[in-house]
């Protein structure tokens, strides 16, 4: 399995654990994303803009200046609140990150095969998925994949969506909430991945 691709994985697999790191550095406060997000994208606001691709942002969340190795774009809803207490515990925020990978010669759905395969070595009994299919996005060849999950005691649902580019490219958006968030978020989160366009 390809480095890039192990690491969108690991990305996906430890949405807890990063949240929870990203919300307790002390130079990414919560003021302090908000006021660099301001700093950073006020001719954008709504939007995660990078050289390669734009996307919205839903509204209230915010782009994180730094994301993770192996992500290109993230935003946080870092003004969630929860009444879960296995969410509240680890501090977790639903969040929406983009990365970039190449399909190394296979089409969407053995690309979406290799990413369950690597979730299934890594977390077994506590993923299960869901309904997985080809969609287009903004006239882009697109495969989209809804996942459950158990991490550190919470559950969570995952929705992840594989956008075909250009010369072998894939754009995957990942979007990560608590799974008694998932039914108020599931169509923003599917608009978002309709506002994904590549420069």
């Amino acid at each position: 399995m390809k480095n890039k691709l192990l690491i969108a994985i690991l990305l996906v697999v430890v949405i807890a654990v990063c949240a929870f790191y990203y919300f307790k550095q002390d130079n990414l406060t919560e003021e302090g994303v908000i006021q660099q997000n301001q700093e950073n994208i006020s001719q954008n606001r709504g939007k995660m803009v990078t050289d390669d691709f734009e996307i919205d942002v839903p509204e209230g969340w915010n782009k994180v200046p730094e994301p993770s190795m192996g992500v290109s774009a993230m935003a946080v809803n870092s003004s969630e609140e929860t009444n879960d207490p296995a969410i509240e515990l680890i501090n977790f925020k639903s969040y929406v990150a983009v990365s970039y990978d190449t399909l190394n010669g296979k089409n969407l759905a053995g690309y979406m095969q290799d990413v369950k395969n690597g979730l299934t070595q890594l977390v077994s009994e506590e993923v299960s998925f869901g309904e997985e299919k080809d969609t287009i996005v903004n006239g882009m060849n697109a495969r989209k994949l809804e996942l459950e999950m158990t991490q550190q005691g919470a559950d969570f649902k995952v929705l992840i969506v594989a956008v075909e580019g250009n010369n072998g490219d894939v754009w995957t958006i990942s979007f990560n909430t608590a799974k008694s968030k998932w039914d108020s978020y599931k169509e923003e989160f599917l608009s978002v991945v309709d506002s994904f366009t590549l420069k």
